[in-house]
């Protein structure tokens, strides 16, 4: 347990790296989130709109509901319900979401994109993988493209080196103009398948907004699911470095795992419902890390677990208004609302 426990420590201590080291930009987080500086290193960005404009000199993370890149980066690991890569250049790619648009990008190795929907556009050195119910590819691959979908469509200025490898069963449209080395159709079990910075105002009219729906929906929350607040009042302040750490290790390996997942025959249908319980989980990590701290911090003085939330999820809406410290409640917010989900899921009698 000590052996897991500074484990923990370590990564809470990379954590906490914004609040004594902010100019090095590791971890980025807010409602909208808009880079267009460089960033030297790796950077961890999460929010629910994320537009990366710029060189990442090391890999970039990046998941929320509408994510938006462009420019270069070592490796690129993107998730969100729609993701837009645009003229990104990286040597490896890994893109998941609703809906993935990869245009005019330039992959130096292997791309790997699932979803719902993908389209690409750009040039892949070697190999790509994609599994998606709608695919379009209209670019260069110097190597094999292994496609999972339902449609499957060729375009014109579509250049294929290697082998084209599709299920049997798929609706395949190649146009007269693609080029294709080889093509293979296999028998498998295929499972279906720049912003410019808001005013404070508007953050304030946006922060009323979401601080509606939170109430709204943790209300809701509350009234279906009492069990899940009853173990949330159980979690002291001891519990807050385990659920930063949990909670750091969910965002960046649940996107990876829903890539690979999804780009299996038999696991799409499984990495999509994991993609999407992922984005909702995000969205909700508010309410639950507002009754977590409210709990915690009033419980002896306020009885009425309503009244908790409310004061909660007011306080955090406030703090995000904050600059700087509304930066900070975003990613404590993220994780220990990741953190909490997932202890209550394996810590469950």
């Amino acid at each position: 347990m000590k052996k897991y426990l500074k484990i923990l420590l370590v990564l809470v201590m990379f954590i906490a790296m914004p609040v004594f080291a902010f100019s090095q930009d590791l971890f980025r987080g807010d409602d909208t989130v808009n880079i267009t500086e460089p960033i030297d290193g790796t950077s961890f960005i999460a929010g629910q709109s994320v537009d990366v404009n710029t060189k990442v000199n090391g890999i970039l993370f990046a998941a929320g509901n509408i994510v938006t890149t462009a420019g270069e980066s070592d490796y690129a690991f993107v998730a969100g319900n729609v993701v837009k890569l645009q003229e990104e250049a990286f040597k490896d790619g890994y893109a998941a979401g609703s809906s993935v648009e990869l245009n005019n990008v330039t992959v130096e190795r292997d791309m790997f994109a699932c979803g719902q929907t993908v389209t690409f556009d750009g040039v892949v050195g070697r190999n790509m993988y994609v599994a998606a119910d709608t695919i379009t590819i209209n670019g260069r691959i110097n190597g094999n493209v292994t496609a999972y979908g339902e449609n499957i469509t060729i375009g014109e200025k579509a250049v294929i080196t290697g082998t084209l490898k599709y299920d049997e069963e798929s609706k395949i449209e190649i146009s007269d103009g693609a080029t294709i080395g080889n093509k293979v159709v296999e028998k498998t079990n295929k499972v279906n398948v720049k912003v410019s910075k808001p005013t404070f105002v508007s953050k304030v009219k946006d922060s009323l907004f979401k601080f509606g729906n939170i109430i709204v929906i943790g209300l809701l929350m509350m009234l279906l699911f009492p069990k899940l607040f009853e173990n949330i009042s159980k979690m002291d302040e001891k519990t807050i470095l385990p659920n930063l750490g949990f909670g750091f290790l969910t965002l960046i390996t649940i996107p990876v795992a829903c890539i690979f997942a999804m780009l299996t025959l038999v696991g799409l249908s499984t990495g999509l419902i994991l993609l999407d319980l992922y984005i909702l989980f995000i969205y909700l990590s508010s309410v639950l890390t507002s009754y977590y701290f409210a709990n915690m911090l009033l419980s002896k003085k306020i009885k009425n677990k309503y009244l908790l939330f409310l004061i909660g999820a007011l306080t955090v809406a406030v703090l995000k208004l904050i600059p700087f410290i509304g930066t900070i409640v975003v990613l404590c917010e993220l994780f220990i609302g990741l953190g909490i989900v997932v202890r209550l899921i394996f810590n469950r009698k």
